[in-house]
């Protein structure tokens, strides 16, 4: 039940979060409030899920795959180790202020863009 609530969630919150950031429908009246209050509910549910998942799901540690994504995605392990739960839990409080600081930076320049092109609409012409 866990899997099928996560893949579900993920679903909804990729499919919504792609196209919270398109121009077109964020210009229709209350589409951007609603998809994001979705947003909030799918990614709630998706995470929850995930550390159900994380906690419960058994399987072998030693798979290749997960040590092929740790590598990948944790390079760190590398020099340092494996980390333990607080370096994990720091790990990942850092990737969300990281994403966070990436997406916000990206929304302004886009809302400053967009404002520059309006001041220059609305500029009178000599």
């Amino acid at each position: 039940m866990a899997t099928v609530a996560h893949i579900v969630a993920m679903s909804v919150y990729c499919l919504l979060g792609a196209y919270q950031f398109s121009p077109a429908l964020r210009t229709r009246r209350g589409w951007h409030r609603t998809a994001g209050r979705a947003l909030i509910l799918a990614g709630f549910i998706a995470a929850l899920s995930a550390v159900w998942l994380a906690v419960f799901f058994g399987g072998p540690a030693d798979e290749l795959a997960v040590a092929m994504v740790r590598l990948v995605f944790a390079l760190w392990t590398i020099p340092i180790g494996e980390v333990d739960a607080f370096g994990e839990t720091w790990l990942v409080a850092a990737g969300f202020v990281i994403n966070s600081v990436v997406a916000e930076s990206v929304i302004r320049r886009r809302s400053s863009r967009r404002m520059s092109r309006v001041v220059r609409r609305r500029a009178p012409v000599l």
